[in-house]
């Protein structure tokens, strides 16, 4: 089935890629949710608990800052989740990061993009008064779902942080959630070749591969749209499996044929001889 390139809100397809309507513009805004493990120093006695979730926070916001220079971000929310009590927090721990973030001014539509995009999937190290953190980040859909789950009954034993400021952004800001959609070019599936799943997963008809709520975007009459590149290998992984049996038989029959065809021969020859 063939189908059209298109891209992402705010971008149009040109020369087989997308490309900001806008190169340069403002008013943008974008929720940056990854899942991290962190290594704290052994000076770490100092600052902990809620202290320590709260300046791997702030600390986190600031680096996130200086990788993006000569652009104005200001923060409306953080959260942080570890995935251990504040008064158990050892010297490594895991959990959730968000930030809800807008530019400030005029901006290079590519260029935040593009470094929001490259920190999905990092090692950073923060230093905050001596006390230093190694932070591995990694994209992870469960990372969106953090402000909804700092008041849950689930995680009221889980350390826990927020940040919540007055939004300030345009009245035409645009939200982006930071993953490969941004910069991928994608396709669009219609809501009779998709069906909604638990947790926001999407089953597609046509091969029965799952999606999760970060590998696809949902645009106007409820349509989805995912990266060309993840469908291609969605397919080419049906195709393989579908590939294998017939494969498997034919060799299978082909090793058999061979296998008389030898052994005729050598018996014409024993008769023969």
């Amino acid at each position: 089935m063939c189908r059209d390139l298109m891209c992402i809100p705010g971008k149009v397809f040109a020369n087989n890629t997308c490309i900001p309507l806008l190169q340069m513009t403002e008013d943008l805004c974008y929720v940056f949710a990854v899942h991290f493990d962190a290594v704290i120093s052994e000076n770490a006695q100092d600052v902990v608990g809620i202290d320590l979730i709260r300046e791997l926070a702030d600390e986190a916001f600031d680096d996130l800052i200086t990788r993006l220079t000569n652009t104005s971000i200001y923060d409306n929310m953080k959260y942080k989740i570890a995935n251990v009590p504040c008064s158990n927090i050892q010297t490594s721990f895991s959990g959730y990061l968000y930030f809800d973030i807008c530019t400030s001014g005029i901006v290079s539509r590519l260029y935040i993009d593009s470094n929001l995009l490259h920190l999905m999937n990092l090692i950073v190290t923060l230093n905050q008064g001596g006390l230093i953190m190694t932070v591995k980040y990694e994209s992870g859909a469960e990372a969106y779902d953090v402000p909804s789950l700092v008041d849950n009954i689930a995680v009221a034993n889980l350390c826990t942080y927020q940040s919540v400021t007055p939004i300030r952004r345009g009245k035409l800001a645009m939200y982006y959630r930071v993953n490969e959609l941004l910069l991928c070019t994608p396709i669009e599936f219609t809501t009779h070749e998709y069906e909604k799943q638990r947790n926001r997963v999407i089953k597609l008809q046509n091969s029965g591969h799952l999606l999760g709520s970060n590998d696809y975007l949902t645009v106007k009459n409820d349509h989805i749209r995912v990266c060309s590149y993840r469908y291609l290998q969605l397919i080419s992984e049906k195709s393989n499996k579908h590939v294998e049996l017939p494969m498997f038989i034919t060799r299978a029959i082909c090793n058999v044929l061979s296998l008389i065809c030898l052994t005729l021969t050598f018996m014409t020859y024993i008769l023969f001889v």
